[in-house]
């Protein structure tokens, strides 16, 4: 078998010194399970904070735009219909893996329309050469 740790440590260096955005993801840890019904709306109410911090620091974000696929989906959530845009997020191969459903706010950009923007992770990507953890998310409009 050959030695390629050396090479893909270089190599990962180099892709994470381009991540020079910065983020910081989010997870609601209990989901539903501490939300409260409010008696006038029938509505779940989370309870306040709701979110347990995941990860801040570097990241990257780009349009998924694989060979013949669109970077827009048909999401559909509580019989609503819309369009959400498909983007992947990378962050440092060291960090933790984002899981579905986690969400990701753009704290600093070299774009000033991306600060701000909020992401939900659909699922992060795997293999074996990878040189930063990928996800790929979503921008809820």
């Amino acid at each position: 078998m050959v030695d390629v740790s050396a090479p893909l440590a270089a190599a990962q260096v180099e892709v994470e010194s381009l991540m020079v955005d910065a983020c910081t993801i989010t997870r609601d840890v209990d989901g539903v399970r501490d939300d409260v019904l409010d008696p006038a709306t029938l509505a779940l109410v989370p309870p306040d904070p709701d979110t347990a911090i995941v990860y801040t620091g570097p990241c990257g974000i780009a349009a998924r735009s694989p060979a013949g696929q669109s970077t827009q989906s048909l999401i559909a959530d509580g019989g609503d219909r819309e369009w959400a845009a498909r983007y992947t997020l990378k962050t440092p191969l060291a960090g933790p893996v984002p899981e579905p459903g986690d969400t990701v706010l753009i704290t600093a950009s070299r774009d000033p329309g991306m600060v701000g923007l909020e992401f939900r992770v659909i699922g992060p990507t795997v293999g074996t050469f990878r040189l930063s953890r990928r996800s790929e998310v979503e921008l809820r409009q």
